[in-house]
């Protein structure tokens, strides 16, 4: 939930400075359902309870078997990407969709806050994708690209306060500015909005379609304008290492040693420690203790049998993989409460002073004082000292030190 405000809050959409303050992530507006594009995908954090449907909150287009380019603010607090999913398919209701797990993120590092120039991320899926990437555009773009009717798709919504994103569409643009990193776009009639984020702008005819940009932000009421930041202004610093990355990852394991009550007791010290979909981190009330495998969000925890709905479980019906398969859904059961350390027994040697009371030390001080300043008087004198010192303290505190004020 706090990441899916995070994110809804970075994907604000933007007002006409030079640096907007806030970006925008869309379905397109005065566009069509897009039943195709299957290189384009929409972007969820990871689904936890078996029956939850993946929830979009930006888009991105796949540009190698295992690769996404999607915006850096879609990814914000994403970490290692092990809390994002990504969905295959026209929609998040549509039955033949897939949804993969995402493995890994790299933002460009001179990305900081919505609106920088720079606002591009890479996000490597745990396995190849089942569909053809999408090619870039190479060559530099200047004044000449202004006019030229460009094509958007996202996964967001169709005006500013519509339906929540999920529904793949399409629609037309024009290139109204090109700046060093950017491209300004104006409706054609249609324009990128909320959801839409991190998805492709498209250039070319139908089948030789070339991707130019990905769309960051806009402005506020989805109608005016949209900013797209340039693939080749990024390619070689960015995009084409990050292709390289992507085809020398490992696949990751299918399996790991632990299972069932063992994720209780075992640590570990990497993710490949882990059976598939668990990850290696200490939980969120785990503080001081061994990393062990659990999954994001979640407190360690023992799985059993497959499920697929609550009621089949004891506690919970947790989703481990991404996929509808039998086995993507297990019940799990948290682990016992650690043991709380043994309490003191018998007598114990103090490691230091013990503080006193506030009002007996306050007394203990005026009688040192008075006795330093008296000892050279007579014994008499110096009684009725110390029998006026503590009378005065009992006034002030009210009664002597660590005795309960409401007591009579």
């Amino acid at each position: 939930m706090l990441l899916g405000l995070l994110l809804a809050a970075a994907c604000a959409p933007a007002g006409d400075g030079q640096r907007p303050p806030a970006a925008v992530t869309a379905a397109i507006v005065g566009g069509t359902a897009d039943s195709g594009d299957p290189a384009v995908v929409g972007i969820g954090t990871r689904r936890v309870d078996c029956a939850a449907p993946l929830a979009v909150h930006c888009s991105g287009t796949l540009i190698a078997p295992r690769l996404v380019l999607t915006a850096a603010h879609c990814v914000a607090g994403a970490g290692s990407g092990s809390s994002l999913e990504i969905l295959l398919g026209s929609g998040v209701t549509d039955p033949a969709a897939v949804v993969f797990r995402v493995a890994g993120v790299q933002v460009h590092p001179d990305y900081r806050a919505d609106g920088d120039p720079a606002d591009l991320a890479l996000l490597l899926l745990a396995e190849s994708a089942p569909a053809a990437p999408m090619a870039l555009n190479t060559a530099a773009l200047d004044g000449s690209a202004v006019g030229q009717t460009v094509r958007l798709v996202g996964f967001g919504q169709t005006r500013p306060t519509g339906d929540p994103p999920g529904q793949k569409r399409s629609g037309m643009a024009a290139i109204s500015e090109v700046q060093s990193t950017q491209l300004r776009i104006i409706p054609g009639p249609s324009l990128s909005c909320h959801g839409d984020s991190g998805g492709p702008l498209l250039s070319g005819g139908s089948g030789s379609e070339l991707l130019l940009g990905v769309i960051t932000t806009g402005d506020p009421g989805c109608a005016a304008y949209g900013l797209n930041v340039r693939v080749d202004a990024f390619q070689r610093d960015f995009i084409l290492p990050g292709v390289a990355w992507a085809a020398a990852a490992a696949p990751p394991r299918t399996d790991g040693p632990l299972a069932g009550e063992q994720l209780c007791a075992a640590a570990c010290t990497r993710d490949a420690d882990c059976p598939a979909g668990l990850i290696c981190q200490v939980g969120p009330t785990d503080q001081g203790l061994a990393p062990r495998c659990l999954i994001p969000g979640l407190l360690a925890g023992a799985l059993a049998a497959p499920c697929t709905s609550q009621e089949q479980c004891a506690e919970r019906c947790v989703r481990v993989r991404a996929d509808e398969g039998p086995a993507a859904c297990r019940c799990s059961s948290a682990c016992a409460t650690e043991s709380p350390p043994p309490a003191p027994s018998g007598c114990q040697t103090s490691r230091g002073p013990v503080p006193l009371p506030g009002g007996l030390a306050i007394l203990l001080v005026t009688l040192l004082v008075s006795w330093r300043g008296l000892r050279r008087r007579n014994t008499a004198c110096f009684g009725k000292s110390v029998s006026f010192m503590v009378l005065r303290t009992i006034k002030v505190f009210g009664t002597f030190p660590n005795k309960d004020r409401s007591d009579p």
